[in-house]
């Protein structure tokens, strides 16, 4: 009977656990889109302009980018800025990192971490840095939907035969 009751008491514990988690992360996104819709719409150019300060970044990347964004925090394009912080501007924590991350890698075709949004701190940053990513493909960090290994070396038309 005891283990019964240690069960009900368990599963009581971890409904009000999920509970809560849901209302604190909801209060969280309210809070976010509250933030982003009392601010003014920032055109692209603006946003590339400071971007771009010392290192270029294209207008279509920029548009490309934050859209993105945009779309993995659940708020207006336009409404975001540069210096906005992913901690205390745009709330972004556990999931909603993950979540933005997974967007990035799958719309730019990169290789992120979560790690990156923790070192960058803005958007100014990470825009920078998917940037930077896109231009400087490694063998040692290749694109997600690129093969690792190419059967084909640079310069050699096609693969080498075995056998020949």
């Amino acid at each position: 009977m005891k283990d019964v009751a240690f069960f009900i008491c368990l599963a009581f514990v971890a409904a009000l656990a999920f509970m809560l988690g849901g209302a604190m992360d909801a209060r969280r996104r309210r809070m976010r889109f509250d933030f982003c819709d009392l601010r003014n719409e920032m055109p692209d150019a603006e946003f590339q302009l400071l971007v771009s300060a010392i290192y270029p970044v294209p207008l279509e990347f920029v548009r490309a980018f934050r859209m993105a964004v945009a779309r993995a925090l659940g708020v207006e394009a336009l409404k975001l800025h540069p210096q906005d912080r992913f901690g205390r501007d745009l709330r972004v924590l556990n999931y909603d990192g993950v979540e933005l991350v997974g967007i990035l890698e799958r719309a730019f075709d990169v290789r992120l971490r979560v790690m990156d949004l923790v070192r960058v701190k803005t958007l100014r940053g990470l825009c920078r840095l998917v940037h930077e990513r896109t231009q400087e493909i490694s063998d040692l960090d290749p694109p997600l939907h690129r093969d690792p290994s190419p059967k084909v070396r640079p310069g050699e038309e096609t693969a080498p035969e075995i056998g020949q």
